[in-house]
């Protein structure tokens, strides 16, 4: 999967939530995926920007980090300073190979699944494929991803004693996606959570207030992508506890 990318790396983050369906073993091994996934050349990620948008990186960050924080199935994420305002930022840029690969990437997988069910019916996954064909075209354009997270931070902002950040967003284009910077730590790092005195109980109590508001709340959107990959626990010293 990692020598394939692209979806074949959205796959396996999906495959990697499935522990109700799959062996541990699988999905164990299938968490790397979810956030240290190859990575995108700084040279080709450069060409792509000035394509899309007539300008270079430097015409838009004073500093541009070559190397990403973070890389996934879709896309990977630099740190950067804004030439304008020297605000601190992440820039998150889709992986430029994606517009060549993706409709070929879709059918295979698609051929694969159909192929499993043929032989082994008890492991029916058809129905992962035919979502991706319908959703993976969706999130390529991160232009909705920014609309969608501008409506999240709207509606969690009206929702008492719920500690949620959704950094706020900057810009947007169909391949790019310029975010205030926010830090961060994965939920199960529970080294983290532990040396920093975070409780546990608190942190799952969090989250279930949160998924529970989404799933429950009228007009509330619905993050439905909730790996330990694209969520951060975060340190707050203002706190009685942290």
């Amino acid at each position: 999967m990692e020598k394939n990318g692209s979806i074949f790396i959205k796959l396996g983050q999906h495959l990697s939530s499935l522990n109700y369906l799959l062996p541990s073993e699988w999905c164990d091994t299938f968490i790397p995926l979810q956030d240290r996934c190859p990575v995108s050349s700084i040279e080709s990620i450069e060409k792509m920007v000035k394509k899309d948008t007539g300008r270079s990186l430097t015409d838009y960050f004073s500093e541009f980090e070559r190397v990403p924080i973070g890389a996934a199935s879709l896309a990977q994420v630099h740190r950067a300073i804004l030439r304008d305002t020297g605000e601190r930022v992440a820039v998150k840029v889709q992986h430029p190979a994606l517009d060549e690969w993706a409709k070929l990437d879709l059918g295979l997988t698609r051929f694969t699944f159909s192929t499993l069910k043929r032989f082994f019916p008890e492991y029916d996954l058809t129905w992962l494929s035919e979502e991706m064909e319908v959703s993976l075209p969706v999130e390529l354009d991160f232009t909705q991803e920014g609309k969608n997270a501008v409506r999240a931070r709207e509606y969690f902002s009206h929702v008492r004693n719920t500690p949620l950040i959704i950094p706020k967003v900057m810009w947007a284009q169909r391949r790019i996606l310029v975010m205030e910077y926010v830090t961060g730590h994965r939920p199960d790092d529970l080294a983290y959570l532990d040396a920093n005195g975070i409780d546990r109980d608190e942190v799952s109590a969090a989250l279930a207030h949160i998924f529970n508001e989404m799933i429950f709340g009228s007009g509330a959107p619905l993050h439905c992508d909730p790996h330990g990959g694209n969520i951060a626990v975060r340190l707050n010293n203002s706190r009685r506890s942290p």
